[in-house]
């Protein structure tokens, strides 16, 4: 079986320099602004943004519930790759799985992507169906080229 059937993948391309789209993902101050489904808050509790380093983050449901994620950092490849490894949740009742995020400069612009890969199908297809994963996906990195446009904005560029 492919990755393509374990995977779920999204892109955007952003008019800011590769640099501006890494900070927005490295750097806490800024993940904590963007990160998640339309409606999210969070609250970053650690980032330590290179291999083997822990993010913890508790994102804040417009239901009202919050949702603590634990994640370890198993690649960082300056200005290019991020691999994120999710932990597994007893509480909400899922299997480990991945997250591989890559940036990749266009004509002075840059193509982030974020490819969600799963251990099994059924995994994924609990991901999509109970956890809304796809929608999720598309929201945050919605969430992501809003937050660059702004900033950028507010520095006097352009996104």
């Amino acid at each position: 079986m492919n990755d393509y059937n374990l995977s779920i993948v999204t892109s955007r391309i952003v008019n800011v320099d590769i640099e501006r789209a890494w900070a927005a993902w490295t750097e806490p101050e800024q993940v904590a602004q963007w990160w998640g489904p339309a409606g999210f808050t969070n609250t970053v509790q650690e980032m330590d943004v290179r291999p083997g380093g822990r993010w913890i983050i508790l994102m804040h449901g417009p239901d009202g519930n919050d949702y603590p994620n634990s994640s370890t950092y198993g690649e960082v490849t300056r200005l290019k790759k991020l691999v994120i490894l999710h932990a597994e949740s007893k509480e909400f009742g899922f299997a480990a799985w991945r997250a591989e995020v890559t940036f990749e400069e266009i004509d002075g612009k840059t193509k982030t992507t974020m490819a969600g890969i799963f251990p099994s199908v059924e995994e994924k297809t609990k991901h999509v169906e109970e956890f809304h994963a796809i929608e999720g996906a598309e929201e945050s990195m919605t969430r992501m080229t809003e937050f660059l446009k702004s900033t950028t904005e507010q520095l006097g560029g352009e996104a």
